[in-house]
């Protein structure tokens, strides 16, 4: 579903902003966004802080720091900078 909506975005947009709530230790998801399309730019949030700490590491890692930015808040109250494009959150 990721792949298919970023694909239907992409001929339109210059950047495709997506946010992934809840990303955990591991933005699986985000990274998966990112790695679909370069015009991916993807906010993951987690609200714990040693999770986040190890999603920072991953997608540094990774190679991703340019299309993927991890920042510790609390996902049910964060107002993102700009209109997002694409929100997934996989939580349990």
């Amino acid at each position: 579903a990721i792949k298919d909506a970023i694909r239907k975005l992409e001929p339109c947009k210059e950047e495709v902003v997506v946010m992934d709530a809840g990303c955990g230790a591991i933005p699986i998801m985000g990274i998966y966004a990112a790695m679909n399309s370069k015009k991916v730019k993807c906010t993951c949030i987690e609200i714990n802080p040693n999770a986040c700490n190890i999603a920072k590491k991953i997608v540094k890692n990774l190679g991703l720091e340019d299309q993927i930015e991890v920042i510790m808040k609390d996902a049910i109250t964060y107002k993102p900078e700009k209109e997002l494009d694409l929100l997934i959150s996989e939580t349990m």
